[in-house]
């Protein structure tokens, strides 16, 4: 009774720096997860792109590598609004260049790196700091709660999508998600506070970094992201193209909205669990199941329920994996520096996510299908959640043991 009215006080106490973290992480970089592959089919289809040559924009996630260190940094010391606020406004002019693409490949890369870039102002690395400086009884829902943002979004966009492209064409779908991002954009900066409940607390860069590298728990997460984010490469662009080799019509977009149910189911499962159990336990168990997903789809089984479940589960371990890293963060360093580890937390997930690029454009080139790289990605996962699990060898740790 009392934790339950615990939970209820903090959310009732940040609703609305909640509610605006929820919103500038729902309308950013993560809802190209979800749409990007209903984009990504019909693109290839009308300008004749190679898939292999089309999967190299997987690889491009590499720009995040330098990116997010550098943003999470910028947000301790700026605070969440000054970088939120430059991904508002560059994410909206991207989708408008999507929309006045030609055709050439090579132009189609060049605006993704650009959306990379200013998206990344829009992620994790910046919004979860809102949550791990106010929260503590109910950090591992309110976690949840701005994670969920990007799927149920990005359900609902797919779920619209897919019948205006069919009626508008694709450029007027980015066109229309273009204008989206840039109105909820605007709402959350005008929600969020502009300033920080944590009091200053003296910070050099190399005592902050030298703090981070000295941990274990540090690399044994950065390790576990890392492994589990590579089938990441089938998570977007490439998702509808996988169905298609299975079977799955162009139309049936409903097999993508899967996608993005099975990550928010995924989030509050996660974040109610990390609350209770230990989370080397809750992000171990969380992280392992797109293994199995993986294997249905690696497998001859083409049913309609059992390839619908395979791309439930790749949802519910992508809602996990941003619970069980901030989670993580947040126990075992000081909150003051909390975006400036989460940004090299976040940069191992997105090189993670280049490196399935890296070894899918390959294999689909020679193999000319996906269940090569679904077998790697079975194996890859379960090496992650592994990583994850190790993390419990580790008790959660404050500034002066770590610098002992």
């Amino acid at each position: 009774m009392d934790t339950q009215a615990g939970y209820l006080n903090e959310l009732k106490a940040h609703i609305r720096p909640l509610t605006a973290a929820t919103l500038g992480i729902a309308f950013g970089l993560s809802i190209n997860n979800y749409t990007a592959s209903l984009f990504g089919a019909h693109l290839v289809e009308e300008f004749g792109w190679d898939r292999a040559d089309f999967a190299k924009i997987t690889i491009f996630a590499l720009i995040l590598l330098p990116l997010f260190p550098l943003l999470g940094r910028l947000t301790d010391v700026k605070g969440v609004r000054f970088v939120a606020a430059l991904g508002v406004i560059g994410m909206p002019l991207t989708m408008v260049a999507f929309a006045n693409m030609t055709g050439d490949l090579n132009q189609f890369f060049a605006i993704s790196l650009l959306q990379l870039m200013c998206g990344a102002c829009l992620t994790s690395t910046v919004f979860n700091r809102v949550v791990a400086e106010r929260f503590t009884v109910a950090r591992g829902i309110a976690f949840a709660i701005i994670m969920s943002g990007p799927p149920l979004t990005g359900g609902i966009a797919v779920w619209a999508l897919g019948p205006m492209i069919g009626e508008y064409g694709w450029r007027g779908g980015y066109l229309f998600l273009g204008a989206v991002i840039l109105l909820f954009g605007l709402l959350s900066l005008i929600l969020l506070p502009a300033k920080t409940p944590l009091k200053a607390m003296p910070s050099t860069v190399k005592l902050d970094y030298g703090l981070i590298l000295r941990s274990p728990v540090f690399w044994l997460a950065s390790l576990g992201m890392l492994l589990c984010n590579i089938p990441q490469a089938l998570g977007s662009n490439q998702l509808m193209l996988m169905l298609q080799e299975n079977g799955v019509p162009l139309t049936a977009s409903i097999y993508v909205s899967l996608y993005p149910f099975g990550v928010f189911v995924g989030r509050f499962l996660t974040g109610a669990a990390l609350d209770r159990f230990p989370t080397h336990i809750v992000g171990a168990i969380g992280l392992a199941l797109p293994a199995l997903g993986f294997a249905i789809l690696a497998s001859p089984y083409d049913g309609a329920i059992m390839l619908g479940f395979a791309v439930l589960l790749m949802g519910l371990a992508q809602g996990a994996e941003g619970d069980v890293a901030a989670y993580a963060v947040a126990r075992h360093f000081p909150l003051a520096i909390f975006a400036t580890v989460m940004g090299p937390v976040n940069a191992a997930t997105a090189v993670g996510a280049s490196l399935g690029g890296l070894v899918l454009v390959p294999m689909l080139g020679h193999f000319q299908n996906y269940v090569p790289f679904l077998i790697f990605s079975t194996i890859v996962t379960l090496l992650g959640a592994m990583a994850l699990f190790l993390l419990g060898r580790y008790p959660t740790l404050d500034r002066e043991s770590l610098t002992s």
